[in-house]
């Protein structure tokens, strides 16, 4: 089966192409590289587009120099995948995205 490269906000990468692609990201700065997961079989029906739906759990430690951790699943048919936690992750897009995540008071 040929790999499948596609920039978040970009083309789909030919498989021939993709050893060279990938050169060129590496000499031009950091690049992160998830794994292309499909969403377990019952949510596929909630997607609207052709990516995998994420899952975020925020935890919370009190009395620590890290406050909260965002944790970002994926949930597949194999079972849940972590992608990433992120310690510096800010609410506006989620919020924005979404209509608010808080309403009232």
């Amino acid at each position: 089966m040929a790999s499948l490269i596609q920039e978040f906000a970009g083309a789909a990468i030919a498989p021939e192409a993709a050893g060279a692609f990938l050169a060129r990201c590496g000499k031009r700065n950091t690049y992160l590289i998830q794994e292309c997961l499909e969403d377990q079989p019952a949510l596929a029906d909630l997607a609207t587009v052709d990516r995998a739906i994420t899952l975020r759990v925020i935890t919370e430690h009190r009395g620590s120099t890290i406050h909260a951790i965002a944790w970002d699943f994926v949930l597949t048919a194999s079972g849940p995948r972590l992608l990433e936690g992120n310690t510096c992750w800010g609410v506006f897009v989620p919020q924005w995205l979404s209509g608010g995540l808080v309403s009232g008071e």
